[in-house]
């Protein structure tokens, strides 16, 4: 499986997340890590962030993050206080559209680590019906991501008074009605600048594992997500399935149920 990353904390290089510690996810990729050795992640990396102008910036490679010789420097010059991307895993990205990429608009950051089987013959038509027309013009992939962080702006959209944690729980009431009984993993980490969130949804199948902590030592005062932990702490927790974790600089995580239906 792919794995994944989220940081929302004090300022700190990318170097600390994908490198330098005792479990990096860069040692995840090489398939060295701790809960699942040997399964490599060689289709690529990508990673967004917030820089000082408080905008949303967004970088992929389709190399190994192992093999991308421009990564050590970069990450040591690279600084923010959110965070988030992943090594991808070849057969994650085998069913899809399009090469996986943390995506952005002016606001968001959004990274689909999901997987959803055969989207564009169920859930893609009925989705981009759904969708406002302007916001519908604007994908240019065919695969799940780029569809389900549309259908997050769309929501967003069109009701100012409603939150970031309530359009999540209406994109995964959705889906669930246009897959039907076909099995997807519907999951994504998801940033407004403010909070972060990880979404760990699954449909008629498991999502993939995913842990967070928020008294690591190697990470002081900040609030941390992965596929697996990062460091040897006793303090990671496995984060439940069909919840989204929600992280807040000011406040202790939430874990918001949105326990699944049969479809």
């Amino acid at each position: 499986m792919s794995q994944l990353f989220g940081y929302l904390g004090p300022s700190t290089t990318l170097d600390r997340l994908l490198l330098s510690t005792p479990n990096s996810v860069s040692a995840q990729a090489r398939g060295t890590g701790a809960l699942r050795p040997g399964e490599i992640c060689a289709a690529g990396f990508g990673f967004g962030w917030y820089p000082t102008d408080g905008s949303p910036c967004g970088y992929r490679s389709a190399l190994p993050i192992w093999l991308d010789e421009n990564l050590p420097d970069l990450a040591r010059g690279l600084e923010s206080d959110i965070w988030l991307g992943a090594a991808f895993d070849a057969r994650d990205t085998g069913g899809r559209d399009e090469r996986p990429a943390t995506l952005h608009d002016d606001e968001l950051l959004f990274l689909f680590e999901g997987l959803v089987p055969d989207f564009g013959y169920r859930a893609r038509p009925r989705l981009r019906e759904y969708l406002a027309s302007e916001i519908e013009a604007e994908i240019v992939g065919g695969g799940a991501g780029e569809h389900l962080f549309a259908l997050l702006r769309h929501l967003l959209a069109g009701d100012e008074e409603l939150s970031v944690e309530e359009a999540i729980a209406q994109l995964y009431e959705l889906c669930r009605d246009w897959l039907g009984r076909e099995s997807a993993d519907l999951s994504f980490l998801l940033s407004d600048g403010q909070r972060l969130y990880t979404a760990r949804l699954g449909h008629h199948m498991e999502p993939a594992a995913c842990y967070y902590t928020t008294d690591d030592e190697a990470f002081p005062e900040a609030q941390v997500v992965a596929s697996e932990p990062l460091t040897e702490s006793d303090f990671w927790h496995p984060l439940p399935e069909d919840c989204v974790l929600i992280l807040d600089p000011e406040q202790p995580p939430e874990l918001l149920d949105l326990e699944a239906t049969p479809g």
